[in-house]
């Protein structure tokens, strides 16, 4: 009878021992066998770079520096970058330094910065874009100033060398002598014609 308990106790450990071996495998295959996909929601979409159209808002470009043309030269720097300039003139007066960029509250941020951007190729150009606050077609001024790229006036001094007739017309004191033009020289010889 003894042998008979201990084999029944021996077949009952084998049986539940086998049981537990089952339950095992079985955990560990549902957790390697299921792979569940994972969705981080920190993750967020990259964002694209806004997409600037060089053509959308209208410029007028304005001469600042007090350099003959200088508005005409900047205009021609924006529209071979495929900007839109509606115009040109003269600024108010000649001691701009950088060149200003004031635009309307509709204008993109991302635009201005390529503006500015092309802008810097041949200019000092102020940091930051003013409130466009005068009256005008254009949805961005640009004022040209006298400084180029790397903060250098590009505005030339210019040495005036008197021509001969002007350093013969001194007087003893070396004080120029206004020479009269021919005009004035034609003046001087007319008789006057007497009014009916």
């Amino acid at each position: 009878m003894n042998i008979k308990i201990v084999g029944i106790i021996v077949v009952l450990a084998l049986i539940v021992g086998g049981f537990f071996f089952w339950r095992s495998t079985q955990n560990q295959e549902s957790e390697t066998s299921v792979v569940e996909p994972t969705t981080s929601e920190s993750e967020e979409p990259t964002p694209t770079e806004e997409e600037v159209q060089r053509s959308q808002y209208k410029i007028e470009v304005l001469n600042g520096s007090g350099i003959e043309g200088e508005a005409g030269r900047a205009e021609a720097l924006l529209k071979s970058a495929e900007f839109d300039v509606v115009g040109t003139g003269n600024a108010e007066n000649y001691d701009y330094e950088e060149t200003v960029i004031q635009a309307g509250d509709d204008v993109s941020s991302a635009w201005l910065d390529e503006l500015k951007k092309e802008l810097s190729t041949k200019y000092s150009v102020k940091s930051s874009a003013e409130k466009l606050d005068t009256e005008t077609d254009a949805d961005v001024v640009v004022i040209v100033g006298s400084f180029d790229k790397d903060g250098e006036s590009m505005v030339k001094e210019v040495e005036v060398t008197p021509t001969p007739e002007e350093e013969e017309a001194t007087d003893e004191t070396g004080t120029p002598t206004p020479t009269p033009t021919p005009s004035e020289e034609a003046e001087a010889t007319e008789t006057p014609t007497p009014t009916p």
